[in-house]
């Protein structure tokens, strides 16, 4: 497994999540895509950092900034592709209904940035996309 890539894939996550344009921009391509599934709210898909940054804004604005957002429970890497087992918690500001979400993505590096993410429902969806077993 190429830890580079790994890392790559984790701090990008990490930068739109965290809404840090700066450091979106160096981890993902001027023009990386993110297509999302039907189930995640918002656009099926979004071109270039700040518009995925913008996506994540949006999503979880109506959720409690100091609760964790994210944690990543497994990883897979192949071929210059890296799946990311995601488990997302949060709380909603208004409602205090807490939100538990599994999901998984799978992030394909161009040019040693990330150039597309495909958001999967689960691990072995994602595993599948890269080729490996789960």
């Amino acid at each position: 497994m190429s830890q580079e890539n790994v890392d790559l894939a984790r701090d990008a996550l990490d930068a739109v999540v965290q809404g840090d344009h700066d450091a979106a921009s160096r981890r993902f391509h001027p023009d990386a895509l993110w297509h999302n599934t039907r189930e995640f709210p918002g656009p099926s898909r979004c071109v270039g950092p700040a518009e995925i940054i913008h996506f994540w804004t949006a999503l979880l604005e109506p959720f409690d900034a100091r609760a964790p957002r994210w944690t990543i429970e497994r990883t897979a890497e192949r071929d210059g592709s890296v799946a990311l087992d995601v488990h997302s918690v949060a709380e909603g500001n208004a409602s205090g209904i807490r939100l538990d979400v599994h999901w998984a993505a799978v992030f394909h590096m161009r040019q040693g940035k990330v150039g597309r993410v495909d958001v999967y429902g689960d691990w072995a969806r994602a595993c599948a996309a890269v080729g490996l077993e789960e």
